[in-house]
């Protein structure tokens, strides 16, 4: 009901927050509200059920990419993991991991060596890095008793 009653650009929001994958494309808008509408309903769905049920449709639905999740994170898939499958097998799109790995690689960051919760972190920080004036990152340099470089 509620998402019966939003936007298309609140809908596109709402789908960004909750999910990485690909948002529909092509069609008018009505076309693409109610496309979005019924993703967002069977991400609720898919939240909804137990972790047994998750497992199974993956099984019948996502196998491989299932598979390749759990190898690259080195443990079984957690719920918001499996739904993610899920929602990529169905839509298109890369998983978290795999996003996260191509911006790594992109940045210099070794996801091999570090994990891919240690990379994260130090993409995050790399992102914040980024974003700082030249004083704030001098600033930052004395802070961790790095010298900067001279004017």
């Amino acid at each position: 009901e509620r998402l019966l009653n939003l936007s298309l650009p609140e809908l596109q929001m709402e789908w960004r927050q909750s999910c990485a994958c690909e948002e529909p494309q092509g069609g008018d808008l009505v076309e693409r509200k109610d496309q979005l509408i019924e993703r967002l309903k069977q991400l609720a769905i898919w939240r909804a059920l137990p972790t047994s049920e998750l497992q199974d449709q993956c099984r019948c639905t996502a196998a491989d990419l299932a598979a390749l999740g759990a190898k690259r994170a080195g443990r079984a898939l957690e719920r918001d993991e499996l739904v993610e499958v899920l929602a990529v097998a169905t839509w298109g799109g890369l998983m978290r991991s795999e996003a996260l790995q191509d911006e790594c690689a992109a940045k210099g960051i070794p996801v091999d060596q570090l994990g891919l919760e240690e990379a994260e972190r130090l993409l995050s920080a790399q992102a914040s890095l980024e974003k700082m004036t030249l004083e704030d990152l001098r600033q930052e340099c004395r802070k961790q008793r790095v010298a900067p470089r001279p004017k």
